[in-house]
């Protein structure tokens, strides 16, 4: 069974404001009663489950998997035989629940779509699941390969407020003051760049520049368009040392990953990711194979470290006010998180 013929109304999710929710049912409110934003949603939901038809209704919306804006299809929906091709049955979209049918938007952040973001996370967490101990055609021998966790930050673009940690010596992590300083630390702008606060997760301050004039505005918007190009130059970097280190000894490895990108509180991406060294078998090239015993931890991580520090590039000059800059991933505190697994 096919579905052909329906045609969106509305374009892809990304392309239109992601903060306006699609609305099914727009009851009438008595201009004479108040009502807030929760009231009228909790009266929209009591019609709608009090009329007889919210079983069937509910049934076609189910394909959005809760979906808070999903994507209305309109059109004609055709039951075609795989046998033969022939279309057994039609049906117009103006005779289903609210003239549409609803396909989630896919979007993969909470703010957006917390439903589909979920979703997104699930199958994430699956994926990578598979990667480290096997499963969904990988091997589980995978467990045994030296692997990986790494976050790749970005340079400092100026001094922030932050809550900053230290373990102490009984292991539990506390909070320090932001920036202490024993004398003033004035900036060229007369700013004291000092904080003696001690901030907690979640603080609004967070992420803030200590003086706003100081701050490279401008050099954190152009290392965050280009973080991807950056990512795939140190990547590309780091395969080159694994596989000269091949050439070398005979022995073929490759590296598989999986990464994900995170934005800080002062507004730049970074990256995590599993990082997972493999062999080759000359047969089976597409399966990770394990690799050999001196193809170790030790390499995948120098391999890394070397990318890291020695991946550098110029941004072209652009048409706007901003100015070309050298664009570098600093790994910061982000190595002291490298943990082998498995």
């Amino acid at each position: 069974m096919t579905v052909t013929s329906i045609i969106p109304t509305r374009p892809v999710s990304g392309l239109q404001d992601p903060l306006i929710p699609i609305e099914t049912h727009r009851p009438t409110i008595d201009p004479g009663k108040r009502h807030n934003a929760a009231s009228g949603v909790e009266e929209a939901i009591a019609r709608a489950a009090s009329t007889a038809d919210y079983d069937a209704w509910l049934d076609h919306t189910a394909s959005a998997g809760g979906c808070v804006r999903p994507i209305q299809l309109r059109g004609e929906a055709h039951i075609v035989s795989e046998r033969t091709g022939r279309i057994i049955s039609t049906r117009h979209t103006d005779d289903m629940p609210d003239g549409v049918i609803y396909k989630a938007c896919g979007n993969r952040r909470a703010a957006v779509c917390p439903s589909c973001a979920e979703v997104y996370r699930g199958d994430t967490y699956q994926l990578v699941l598979a990667g480290l101990q096997g499963g969904k055609g990988i091997p589980a021998t995978v467990a045994q390969h030296p692997c990986a966790f790494v976050t790749f930050t970005a340079p400092s673009f100026g001094p922030v407020h932050s809550a900053r940690k230290h373990r102490g010596r009984d292991g539990q992590l506390r909070n320090q003051t932001c920036r202490p300083r024993r004398k003033p630390d004035p900036c060229p702008h007369g700013i004291d760049l000092r904080c003696h606060q001690v901030h907690h997760d979640g603080e609004k301050i967070l992420g803030t520049p200590l003086c706003l004039d100081c701050y490279d505005h401008d050099h954190q918007v152009v290392w965050n368009a280009l973080s991807g190009e950056l990512w795939r130059r140190t990547m590309e970097r780091a395969k080159d040392t694994l596989r000269r280190w091949a050439n070398k000894h005979g022995i073929a490895v490759k590296v598989s990953y999986g990464k994900v990108a995170e934005m800080q509180a002062r507004g730049v991406a970074h990256f995590h990711a599993l990082m997972r060294l493999d062999g080759v078998d000359p047969l089976e090239p597409h399966q990770p194979a394990v690799p050999h015993l001196t193809a170790d931890f030790a390499l995948l991580a120098a391999a890394i470290r070397r990318a890291v520090e020695t991946t550098r590039f110029r941004s072209l000059p652009n048409t706007g006010n901003l100015g070309s800059g050298a664009v570098r991933l600093g790994c910061g505190e982000g190595w002291s998180g490298q943990v082998p697994i498995g």
